[in-house]
């Protein structure tokens, strides 16, 4: 007869054996309910923009880039090895000629497909946008991010239809040309959740496997516009709040404690560098840069700072909107407005 603690081995065992042979449905898995925000997101998102479907091209860009321009029409060789070797109009944006290169297989040159692509990829923005607000909403407040609240999920959905319906992502979404906006964003926004996964992850190699994939998914975002090298600074600002991984001054982030969380960055700021870079060359070859001599330092600096003061207050008040803000020649008359900004 079996002794007590045999029968135990045996039964705990058998439980085990039990679960192996259940395999992943033993696992647990979010319920449906927890994709009734993100749908409602892209149904919103998707109803605001379906007017986009009845649009032109627009003789603004539009000419130049698509309609006058054999170049990007299939993916032949030829076509690809223009794609990533062309500064054409003045930017480096291999990714983006590529979407417009399958448009054209499919579509030839009725813009309906150009417009659907592009608010296809916005909905998809919104999705993530979603997902990357719960996170950082369930991090600030500290609680778990795969809890079923459903304060946490209406007020990550509010925030994610706040980005995605909001005035100023029109022009991205209804210009057909700026295809590499949405692009470039949908990469952005997976690149920023991929790291928030890393930082959180308990496991080392979950945490790698994770930063791996926020490093590829940037490469994407930046072949699809360089404006994204903006993100190795964000992620920065996401561990002092709310990842909470960075605290005190700079100066203390060198400590040997702190400082793999800074190392961490290095791939994301080698890939900012070198595309900023390229898209310097981009826009020198169209002679898009203004020399010194006709705007000098002082006034670069000027407008820096009146820059960030200005796309605050049209996000806070999208009026007296205009696909286009000239930088003033004479930035004299403006020092006033400068100098608020950089208070």
């Amino acid at each position: 007869m079996a002794s007590p603690r045999l029968r135990i081995l045996n039964e705990a065992n058998l439980k085990a054996s039990k679960k192996l042979k259940q395999g992943p449905q033993s696992l647990p898995h979010q319920p449906a309910s927890m994709w009734i925000a993100p749908a409602i997101v892209t149904i919103v998102t998707c109803m605001a923009f379906l007017p986009v479907l009845g649009n032109q091209f627009v003789n603004w860009d539009d000419y130049e880039n698509l309609i006058s321009n054999p170049s990007y029409r299939g993916l032949g060789w030829s076509q690809i090895r223009w794609m990533f070797t062309t500064f054409y109009m003045g930017h480096y944006q291999p990714l983006s000629w590529l979407t417009l290169g399958v448009d054209y297989l499919i579509w030839g040159m009725n813009p309906v497909g150009y417009h659907l692509t592009s608010l296809i990829l916005h909905a998809g923005n919104a999705v993530i946008f979603y997902f990357v607000s719960r996170r950082l909403l369930a991090l600030a407040l500290t609680v778990k991010e795969n809890e079923q609240s459903w304060q946490l999920s209406l007020t990550a959905a509010f925030a994610a239809l706040l980005f995605a319906i909001h005035p100023l992502r029109v022009e991205s979404v209804a210009w057909a040309t700026e295809r590499r906006d949405v692009l470039a964003g949908f990469f952005f926004l997976w690149a920023i959740y991929c790291y928030l996964r890393a930082a959180q992850s308990s496991q080392v190699p979950s945490q790698r496997q994770w930063l791996c994939a926020a490093v590829v998914v940037y490469s994407l975002s930046l072949l699809s516009k360089a404006t994204a090298m903006t993100l190795p600074v964000l992620l920065v600002l996401l561990d002092v709040y709310p990842l909470r991984r960075l605290s005190g001054w700079p100066l203390n982030w060198l400590k040997p404690a702190l400082r793999s969380v800074l190392w961490e960055k290095l791939p994301f700021l080698v890939l900012a560098i070198g595309f900023g870079l390229t898209a310097l060359l981009a826009q020198q070859s169209i002679g898009a840069l203004k020399p010194l001599q006709q705007y000098d330092l002082s006034s670069r600096i000027a407008q820096a700072f009146y820059g960030l003061v200005f796309y605050l207050r049209k996000t806070l008040l999208p009026i007296r909107l205009s696909p286009l803000y000239e930088v003033p020649y004479d930035p004299d008359p403006w020092f006033q407005a400068f100098a608020l900004s950089a208070v």
